[in-house]
């Protein structure tokens, strides 16, 4: 199979397009077909070139999607901590840097294990590897499972795949549209026409699978209020505020109680004060929440045996206690090698303790949910392990950390997709937006507008049943990509040619 050739810049300039096209394809841009051109660039530019050069746009590529879809990382260090505008600059630049190399890593083991001038082997390798190192991406050092290209998918076909093989799933569909999209333009004429068939059957079954109702209710509608407060860092963190911030919610929650709302949320630390400083406040949300057979769920921190914890509580209607498993590195904690660096930035809530990963789920009178905090949002396998029990999910977050930046939207789009993959109403409450009520299909049903104090409300059921990717989890599409490379590899070891 021939190739366009490119020069060497412009080769290079294609691979960097093709990361900042990823980050269009995702949200608050939502131009979702440009996932799959990323994916093509990416590819495209790595054939008959030097090894060593197909490195280098692999790194370039990964530089051009992180630098521009994780650039609320500046906003945040520039905003909040001691670092300055360039310190900012620079950490944000050494982070897209570093996370690069999950792309560099990519087209390492592209070029040099495939063939990729045999179409089966680019069918094959190229979308297995790439959803690898995604995979590998979501834990290692902790775990960054941000800019998959398959969140970029909610409104297409490829969403179907969702509820079977999660967002790797959809990953795994968008690389493959790309590898049959090279194929129809450049391949062998005998695999024009079956590439285009390819393309079609991919994105009809897709849009089958979209119309499975693989999830049914489990109880009566009941309301949902959720409260966003859109409370400023400096009045939220300001000892001084602390009961005008309390007043702030109970005013907005008001109407809420008098409607008789169900389940009230407020987001991420609406209560800025260790749990044990305020019982009085905290026998007070109780009795007026159960007054109104309501529960109440809000964020607060949470001090036990010396440690503390960025927690969800729920009082009245609502049973239990949430303490956030996964933290944010070098937000919520530092790393015993980065302590230096803590020092130097000085940023606040960056000593909390992970909560353990067997805590019972809250509840709302005799109904469980899943509870989710801030970043846990992004991680499909932490979401599952409560299922099929929980029978819808809470997320409280806190996005003004990022200012007027993309973050919010990029963590809505996570949102949406957690949904989908379990069949669940995902109740997504955040301090400054996006605050939405969102379908067991990853429809938005209400959402409240950004950078303001609103609530909104709804009506959602509990639900049962599992999707597949609620039954078999990562096994599925890890089985998928382990067949892929091993077609891939058996391809490989019969053919005569390797581009090298």
């Amino acid at each position: 199979m021939g190739f366009l050739s490119f020069k060497r810049w412009g080769g290079d300039g294609l691979a960097l397009l093709g990361g900042v096209l990823g980050t269009l394809s995702m949200a608050p841009f939502n131009l979702s077909y440009l996932a799959i051109i990323s994916a093509f660039l990416f590819i495209f530019t790595l054939s008959h070139i030097h090894f060593r050069r197909a490195m280098w746009r692999g790194w370039l590529y990964g530089l051009g999607l992180f630098l521009t879809g994780s650039s609320w990382v500046y906003v945040s260090i520039a905003t909040y901590s001691e670092a300055g505008v360039v310190g900012a600059a620079a950490l944000a630049l050494l982070f897209a840097s570093i996370l690069a190399l999950t792309s560099l890593t990519k087209s390492i083991l592209i070029r040099r294990f495939f063939n990729l001038r045999s179409p089966l082997v680019l069918l094959t390798a190229v979308p297995a590897i790439w959803v690898l190192i995604d995979w590998i991406q979501s834990w290692l050092f902790t775990g960054f499972p941000w800019l998959y290209l398959g969140y970029s998918q909610l409104a297409t076909p490829l969403a179907g795949f969702a509820p079977i093989l999660s967002v790797y799933g959809v990953t795994l569909a968008v690389v493959l549209s790309a590898t049959l999209l090279i194929l129809i333009i450049r391949g062998p004429n005998n695999w024009r026409y079956l590439s285009i068939a390819g393309l079609i059957i991919l994105f009809a079954f897709g849009a089958v699978l979209k119309k499975v109702p693989w999830t049914q209710p489990d109880s009566k509608p009941f309301s949902v209020g959720l409260v966003q407060g859109n409370v400023t860092m400096s009045m939220k963190w300001n000892p001084d505020q602390l009961l005008k911030n309390i007043e702030h919610y109970q005013r907005l929650s008001k109407p809420l109680l008098d409607n008789n709302i169900r389940l009230i949320i407020w987001p991420e630390t609406a209560v800025p004060v260790l749990a044990h400083q305020i019982p009085t406040i905290l026998a007070d949300f109780n009795k007026q929440a159960k007054a109104k057979n309501a529960g109440l769920v809000f964020g607060i921190p949470l001090q036990f045996r010396g440690q503390f914890f960025n927690s969800m509580l729920g009082v009245g209607d609502a049973r239990g206690v949430y303490m956030k498993r996964h933290l944010v590195p070098f937000g919520e904690y530092w790393p015993s090698w980065s302590e230096f660096f803590g020092r130097w930035l000085d940023l606040p809530m960056s000593d909390f303790t992970a909560g353990q990963d067997d805590q019972k789920l809250m509840r709302l009178g005799k109904i469980p949910f899943i509870s989710l905090i801030c970043y846990e949002v992004g991680f499909p396998e932490l979401v599952r392990e409560g299922l099929p029990w929980g029978g819808f999910i809470v997320s409280v977050s806190d996005s003004s950390w990022f200012g007027h930046s993309i973050a919010k939207y990029q963590m809505l789009e996570m949102a949406r997709m957690r949904a989908l993959e379990t069949g669940r109403y995902f109740l997504n409450v955040d301090n400054s937006g996006v605050t939405a009520v969102i379908s067991p299909v990853g429809k938005i049903l209400n959402e409240a507008k950004p950078d303001r104090p609103e609530v909104i409300t709804s009506e959602i059921t509990s639900m049962q049943g599992t999707t597949p990717w609620v039954s078999d989890g990562i096994h599925l599409i890890g089985l998928v990509v382990l067949l892929l490379i091993a077609v891939a590899v058996f391809i490989q070891t019969r053919s005569k040619e390797f581009d090298k």
